[in-house]
């Protein structure tokens, strides 16, 4: 059960971590790991500096949760305008994939100002 207060409840949760308390539990919880922790203003960040394109784990110290923040690499192709060394396209990226890759799901506002950006600077695509 979760009180209103800092204290250990029973089960030993608590309801919010200090510094301190977040970053010595999880610390004895990664001994040995070879893992990076780090205390921040709002959260622990836990890293592996050996390989570091894994991401990083943030634990907020407000509420205990635990986020995977990573950048995730995905090849879409050869920019329209360029072409291997064997002289093929390959999957050609033109304005139109750019503008979903980096506008999908964002407002039309948006959309249109990416389109307009693209559209005044047509040696960039």
């Amino acid at each position: 059960m979760l009180t209103g207060n800092d204290t250990p409840v029973s089960g030993g949760l608590l309801r919010r971590l200090d510094k301190v308390q977040a970053e010595r539990m999880v610390k004895s919880m990664l001994d040995g790991s070879g893992l990076t922790v780090k205390p921040q203003k709002t959260e622990l960040v836990i890293s592996n500096r050996a390989e570091p394109e894994n991401g990083q784990l943030r634990v907020a110290y407000a509420s205990g949760e635990v986020v995977l923040r990573k950048t995730i690499w995905v090849y879409l192709g050869m920019l329209d305008g360029f072409e291997y060394d064997d002289g093929s396209l390959g999957h050609v990226i033109g304005t139109d994939q750019i503008i979903r890759a980096l506008c999908s799901g964002q407002k039309n506002e948006w959309l249109a100002l990416c389109s307009k950006w693209l559209s005044e600077h047509p040696d960039l695509v």
